[in-house]
Order: structure tokens, then sequence, then C-alpha cells
């Protein structure tokens, strides 16, 4: 139905709760990447968002030649995401969902081509709860059939990170995972971020130095910041980690 020219879904979500070995299982599925996605695509997204897109990048099968879509439920995202119980969650689930599906993004695929793509294709939510999901096409030569550097860490270790900084950081220290950090001056690091409008300093005490402690505490990695100077000016930031992910 509408209501004041807005679309309100109400998934009832009848299927059963699934089992906690489900949930295990799910949590501790691999999401692999290419590290040029992480590290080279430029996006606005929420933690809700990005947290999202793991949860189906972690259902591909890396032989196949196309992207399979992905049938859940909203109740079952929910759960192995812990995004909350409730008809509110559900609600706020499928929004976020539809919403990704009109979220674009784009990559430097090399020095002289940039490609927008698309994170979903798919995205068709029933009244019960029911969801058909299918990842855009453009994303495929980053997610199957991978040879090269890669991301990879566990879904679990993405549902416990709350923060987007959190969540981002992480991802982008294990597309570095063969060097074990990553180093830019601080606009590289703006720029991944999506802050380039921020000076350093206010980024970092606000929102990085918040989101290396989350990754410390809930995780099996330990992040360390370094910034070197030129005068007064840092002019160097380096990122690194000792651990091992999920």
């Amino acid at each position: 139905m509408k209501s004041g020219g807005r679309i309100i879904f109400n998934p009832i979500g009848t299927d059963l709760l699934i089992s906690q070995d489900s949930i295990d299982k799910q949590q501790g599925y691999p999401v692999i990447k290419a590290s040029q996605l992480v590290q080279k695509a430029r996006h606005q997204l929420t933690a809700k968002e990005l947290k999202l897109i793991d949860f189906m990048v972690s259902k591909v099968r890396r032989d196949d030649s196309g992207f399979r879509p992905l049938q859940t439920t909203i109740k079952e995202i929910n759960q192995v995401m812990e995004f909350g119980r409730g008809t509110k969650s559900l609600t706020e689930t499928s929004k976020s969902l539809l919403s990704l599906s009109n979220k674009g993004f784009w990559f430097q695929k090399d020095e002289d081509t940039i490609t927008i793509a698309r994170w979903l294709q798919t995205a068709e939510i029933k009244k019960d709860g029911s969801a058909t999901l299918e990842l855009d096409e453009k994303l495929a030569p980053w997610l199957l059939k991978l040879v090269g550097s890669r991301a990879q860490y566990s879904l679990s270790d993405i549902v416990a990170l709350r923060s987007k900084y959190s969540l981002m950081l992480y991802q982008l220290l294990m597309s570095w995972r063969g060097s074990m950090g990553v180093n830019g001056t601080p606009d590289e690091f703006l720029e991944f971020f999506g802050h380039t409008n921020m000076k350093w300093w206010q980024f970092n005490g606000r929102y990085l130095q918040p989101a290396i402690d989350e990754i410390n505490q809930k995780t099996g990695i330990k992040v360390h910041y370094a910034a070197r100077k030129s005068g007064r000016t840092i002019s160097e930031v380096e990122i690194d980690f000792t651990g091992d992910a999920s």
C-alpha cells in the first residue's frame, strides 16, 4: 500500500526461527572478494548495508559462471546477522535491501577507466518475508573464479562489528592481508572512507580510533596505528595488524 507517497513494507515473516546450528554454520561462511574491489570501490553505505552485502557474498559459489538468485527470508537474514527480532527489525531490513538495490558505486578499474556498478541487480521481497536477491553481474569478475590477491574473512567478524568505519577498515586490512597492513597519505584514507571534507585529526579522533578499538576488542586481530610527520603536518599513515582473522 501507499501512504503519503511512501511505500510501506510490512513483511510478516511467518517462517519458523532457524536453529542455532544453522546460524553458527552461516556465520562461519567465508566472505571472499578481489582485493581490488575492496580497495578501489568508492561508495556511501550504512553499516547495515555493508553487512547485507557480505551476507550475500558469503553465499556465492566461487566456481559459478554467474550469480544465482539467493532465496532467503528477512527473518533468516536478521537472525544470522543479529539485526534483531520483531516487526520493526523486519521492516528496517527490508527497507535497507531495497535502498541498497538503488545504490551504485564507482570503481577505479585501472588508471584510464572508471566503472560504475550496482550492488544488487534484483531485490524482491514478499509480504510473508521471503526474499529473492541477486548481485549485479558487473561484480562477477571480483567475486567469481578469483585469481590473485583477495580479501577473505569470516562472516562472524562482520556480524560482531557495529560501526561502519570498523567494517570498512577491517575489510581494507583483510584486502592487504599478505602485507599485514596498509599505508597512505591522510587524503587517501579520507577518500576511501568518504570524508574528504574533514581534517585528518577530526576523522582520526571521531571515527578511526574508535574503529580500531572495536576491531581489537571483537575480532582475532590487533590493529596498530602510526603516523609520520613532515614538520607539523602528518604526511603518511600506517595501519597494520597482527594475529589471524576468523
